[in-house]
C-alpha cells in the first residue's frame, strides 16, 4: 500500500489510515495476477472474464489518476467527460460481477455419461460381438489330442532356459505365435498356408480342426484353441497415454476408458475421436459422444484391434493454458503500473 497525501484523488477508491493521509490501493494488479492462477478461476471462463475486467478497470483507473496529476485539464467539461467514462466502466465491472454470481460456471451436461438413458431405444443394440482376424494379427494355436504324440507335429513351441537364484536351471516352453500376413494367411505346420482373415476365433478353430483331421487316426477328435495375442487399444489425450491389452478379445469404448482410468475433468465427453484401420490398411475417423445414452446403439461401441482413441481437452483446459502463457505479460504490466504509482506518490 502506498500513501498519497493529495486531496485531489478523494473521488478515487481510497481508504483513510487514521492520520489524515489517504491510502491508495497500489496492488490490485498483483492480486488479479494471483487470482488468475487459482484453480477455480482456471476452471471457470466467467470468473476469468471478471478478473480480467477488474484488471483493465484498474488500468483505466490509474490512467485517470495520472491524467489528474500530469495533464492539467483545460475545462470542467473535459474533466466531467473523463469522469463519466470512468463511472461507466465502474458500473460495467459491477454488472459483470453480478452476472457471474447469478450464472453457473459449470454444467453437469458436460460431465455426466449416458444422458437420456431412461428414454433411449435400445432395440437395435442386441447381438454378441466377436472380433475378426485381420492382417498383422498374431495368433497362438494349440492342438490337443488323446494321443499327445499325434498332435505334436501341429504344436510349434519355443523353449527358454533361465537360471534361478539358487543356481538351478529351468526351462520354459511357450507356443509359437503365427503372424497373419497381408493376404490374410498363416503358415501352419504340416498343413501349410491357411486363410484366416475375416474369421472369428471360433470359425478359425473349426477350420483348423477340419484341416488336421486327415492327419490323425479316425478315432481322434482333436481340440483346437486359438487366441489373439496382439489385440490392443491405444488411448491418448485426456486419459493419459496407454496401450491397453485386450485379453477377452472384446472391448467396448466404456471398458477402454475405464481401463485407462476414466476421463479427466478436462476431457470432452461429447467429441471422442476414434481412428480405425480396416483389413486393407485404410484409415477412418469417427466421433463418439458418451454423454448421450445413444452411444449404446453406435456401430463403434465395440472396439477392434489396433483402434486409437483420442480424448481432446475441453475449453476450460484451453483457457487455463492460455492464462499460463499470458502470465509473463500480466506480471510485466503489474510491475510497470505499480512502479508508475510509486513514482506518482513520490512526486506528489
Amino acid at each position: 500500500m502506498l500513501a498519497v497525501t493529495s486531496s485531489s484523488i478523494d473521488r478515487y477508491p481510497t481508504t483513510d489510515d487514521g492520520e489524515g493521509k489517504t491510502q491508495f490501493l497500489a496492488s490490485p494488479f498483483s492480486i488479479c495476477h494471483i487470482l488468475l492462477k487459482l484453480q477455480p478461476l482456471q476452471d471457470c471462463f466467467w470468473l476469468q472474464f471478471v478478473v480480467r475486467c477488474i484488471f483493465f478497470y484498474f488500468i483505466f483507473h490509474y490512467y485517470v489518476l495520472f491524467r489528474e496529476f500530469f495533464v492539467p485539464l483545460q475545462s470542467k467539461k473535459k474533466n466531467r467527460k473523463v469522469m463519466a467514462i470512468y463511472r461507466s466502466i465502474s458500473k460495467a465491472v459491477v454488472a459483470a460481477l453480478v452476472v457471474v454470481v447469478l450464472a453457473s460456471c459449470g454444467s453437469s451436461k458436460n460431465i455426466v455419461y449416458f444422458q437420456g438413458a431412461d428414454t433411449v431405444n435400445l432395440e437395435n443394440s442386441g447381438g454378441l460381438f466377436d472380433a475378426r482376424i485381420m492382417p498383422k494379427d498374431q495368433l497362438t494355436i494349440y492342438v490337443m489330442t488323446s494321443n499327445p504324440e499325434a498332435s505334436r507335429q501341429f504344436n510349434m513351441a519355443t523353449n527358454f532356459s533361465s537360471m534361478s537364484s539358487y543356481g538351478m536351471s529351468s526351462q520354459t516352453t511357450t507356443l509359437q505365435t503365427y503372424l497373419v500376413d497381408n493376404e490374410g494367411n498363416i503358415n501352419f505346420p504340416t498343413i501349410g498356408f491357411i486363410h484366416v482373415e475375416g474369421l472369428t476365433k471360433r470359425e478359425c478353430e473349426n477350420r483348423i480342426r477340419d484341416l488336421v483331421r486327415p492327419y490323425l487316426a479316425a478315432e481322434e477328435n482333436p481340440y483346437v484353441k486359438v487366441s489373439m495375442t496382439s489385440f490392443h487399444i491405444t488411448m491418448i489425450g485426456e486419459t493419459g497415454s496407454r496401450l491397453i491389452p485386450v485379453t477377452g478379445e472384446r472391448m467396448t469404448i466404456i471398458e477402454a476408458l475405464a481401463s485407462a482410468g476414466d476421463l479427466t475433468m478436462y476431457g470432452r465427453r461429447d467429441n471422442i475421436l476414434l481412428i480405425r484401420e480396416d483389413n486393407t490398411g485404410k484409415k477412418s475417423v469417427h466421433r463418439l459422444d458418451i454423454s448421450d445414452a445413444d452411444i449404446l446403439n453406435s456401430p463403434y461401441f465395440y472396439l477392434q484391434q489396433n483402434d486409437v482413441i483420442y480424448v481432446e481437452p475441453n475449453q476450460t483446459l484451453i483457457n487455463r493454458t492460455a492464462i499460463s502463457n499470458n502470465t509473463l505479460w500480466m506480471s510485466l504490466i503489474s510491475s510497470v503500473v505499480s512502479l508508475s504509482t510509486l513514482i506518482v506518490a513520490l512526486l506528489k
